[in-house]
């Protein structure tokens, strides 16, 4: 094989492997810009007091992009508001893994831990 087919070859080689590049680049910045879109959503009707909606676009934002904290908070926060403080607890630590000094989130947490210690306590004393 003459050296001008093979460097034929290995130039189409090269455009397919950049195209490839560039289609997977922009799938990816789709589905990023998909999962900022879900949580804004997700925050309007947190705000709006629709809580299950606010969820499930929380949700679906996470399942996205697993590597923004505040979506993990939004999420914990959907999940008190729910009464669901387990799942909180569980999202906001996966916020604070990413955001590990973020002090406002440190707080939360341990607010929801200790209310879901106290919630225990009083089951108990029920019981007795």
């Amino acid at each position: 094989m003459a050296i001008s087919s093979i460097v034929g070859l290995l130039c189409l080689e090269l455009v397919v492997i950049v195209a490839i590049a560039v289609a997977l680049h922009r799938y990816s910045a789709r589905k990023i810009a998909r999962s900022f879109e879900l949580n804004l959503i997700g925050q309007r009707y947190l705000t709006a007091q629709l809580y299950e909606e606010a969820l499930t676009h929380f949700k679906e934002s996470v399942e996205i992009n697993r590597k923004v904290s505040y979506f993990w908070e939004n999420l914990g926060d959907a999940y008190v508001k729910m009464d669901q403080l387990q799942e909180a607890i569980s999202s906001y630590k996966e916020a604070l893994k990413l955001d590990p000094n973020n002090r406002e989130l440190f707080n939360k947490t341990a607010t929801i831990q200790k209310d879901v210690k106290k919630q225990k306590t009083e089951q108990v004393e029920d019981h007795v």
